[in-house]
């Protein structure tokens, strides 16, 4: 799980998972609010959650022993007073500020509360909210096309019934960590809060997910895989190789939380540059950057810059429509799949060269910056440039790596959607590597 924290943990407005010495991650996964409550649950040395974690994170059904499981780790976690209690038992590996625990207990203490054993509520929650218009309807179904004919079976299943199930145990109750309530409405009644267009084969790498397993069944592959991913993750804690701060907090607030001098040689932002200015975001994380480590990397993502920001380099600007044809003849040849090549969509965006306007909208949010300071300061001087690519960060003692080069170590710069169909690549998804700049 340490190798998939930054999709994989939840708290409204974000949580900042810091692993000391080693990477700072601000997750925020919107389709479910339990995987904070795994990773204690790991540390407090719970075996059975190896098992058990594929049907807490993904099924709307629990078995008898998942379910004891869940409840019996969520007495525990309730009966703890103090946030020291929960340091303490685990070691010291998980640490958390008083208050901030309190809002967590509030959580568990809720999830324990439910009625869940022998009941359809949840479940009658989830049906609707998938049906709650013809939009979640079609693109259900689009994904169930478009997947390799041989998972089509499963997947539909999973979307008919939540059930993430690999054994042959009988099902006795809902799953209460996939209820939530929106912040708005603080003291509402829990209700069902996964997003209907989430799935979970899509937060996890299908490549790597059939190279190490392959099977008609998804359920089994990504069972056995995430399986494999926890025992890795189980060894590393019980060799204390890590250490977690749980922090609910603001990301651009972080740096009163960790040690005062605290630095990372990891710095994973999901993708909050879609909602913070990058240059802001990039000043914050070069602060606790390892700079004494050449390959210490601050990895930032965007999802929506072309569908949101910046319309030419998305396939439906006008001129670029012009170009699909074009596009779908090469995606037939590649895939040789005409549902995909004639899609007119994410398919062909696989294959629009978009890179000119993608890095134009990144020099000029460095633009944008550097004016905003020049009339800060109250500068008359001449008006400041617009940064090459290369420059960018530079401010800032960092460097970007060239991706379109193929330059990034750590993270894909633009990942393949044809070959990963499982996974829900929409085609604008690029990931950017920051290094420390070197001295000359």
């Amino acid at each position: 799980m340490l190798f998939k924290c930054i999709e994989l943990i939840k708290i409204n407005p974000a949580l900042i998972l810091m692993l000391n010495q080693f990477a700072s991650c601000c997750c925020w996964l919107s389709d479910n609010q339990n995987s904070h409550f795994i990773i204690i649950s790991f540390t407090l040395g719970d075996l059975r959650i190896e098992k058990a974690v594929t049907e807490i994170w993904y099924s709307v059904l629990l078995s008898q022993e998942t379910y004891e499981c869940l409840r019996t780790s969520l007495e525990e976690l309730t009966s703890f007073t103090t946030a020291q209690n929960l340091q303490s038992k685990t070691a010291g590996l998980i640490s958390v500020d008083e208050m901030q625990f309190k809002q967590l207990q509030d959580v568990w203490k809720t999830w324990l509360g439910l009625r869940v054993q022998g009941t359809k509520w949840i479940q009658k929650q989830r049906e609707k909210t998938i049906n709650s218009n013809m939009e979640n309807v079609a693109r259900n179904s689009g994904y169930i096309n478009n997947v390799p004919a041989e998972h089509a079976i499963a997947v539909k299943k999973w979307i008919d019934d939540g059930v993430f199930k690999r054994t042959q145990a009988p099902m006795i109750a809902e799953n209460p960590t996939l209820t939530g309530v929106d912040m708005a409405a603080r003291y509402a009644p829990y209700s069902y809060s996964v997003l209907p267009e989430l799935f979970p084969f899509s937060g996890w790498d299908y490549l790597q997910v059939k190279k190490f397993k392959s099977s008609n069944c998804l359920v089994t592959m990504y069972g056995d895989y995430i399986e494999c991913i926890l025992r890795k993750f189980m060894n590393i804690l019980s060799k204390q190789q890590v250490s977690f701060q749980i922090v609910l907090c603001d990301c651009m607030d972080i740096q009163q939380h960790p040690e005062v001098n605290t630095v990372y040689d990891r710095i994973l932002t999901s993708n909050l540059i879609d909602y913070v200015f990058l240059p802001n975001l990039l000043k914050l994380c070069s602060q606790i950057l390892n700079h004494d480590n050449n390959y210490a990397t601050i990895i930032t993502e965007t999802m929506v810059w072309a569908r949101d920001i910046i319309p030419e380099g998305d396939i439906l600007f006008a001129f670029n429509r012009l170009q699909v044809p074009k596009l779908a003849k090469i995606a037939f040849e590649d895939t040789k799949r005409s549902s995909f090549a004639n899609d007119g969509g994410t398919s062909v965006m696989e294959y629009l060269d978009n890179s000119c306007e993608f890095f134009s909208y990144i020099r000029a949010m460095f633009s944008a910056y550097r004016l905003k300071k020049a009339r800060e300061s109250g500068s008359t001087n001449q008006k400041p440039t617009i940064p090459v690519i290369k420059e960018v960060g530079n401010e800032f003692q960092l460097h970007l790596r060239d991706g379109i080069r193929n330059e990034n170590r750590i993270v894909f710069f633009r990942p393949a959607i044809n070959r990963r169909r499982v996974t829900i690549v929409t085609g604008n998804e690029r990931y950017l590597e920051w290094v420390p700049l070197q001295k000359k």
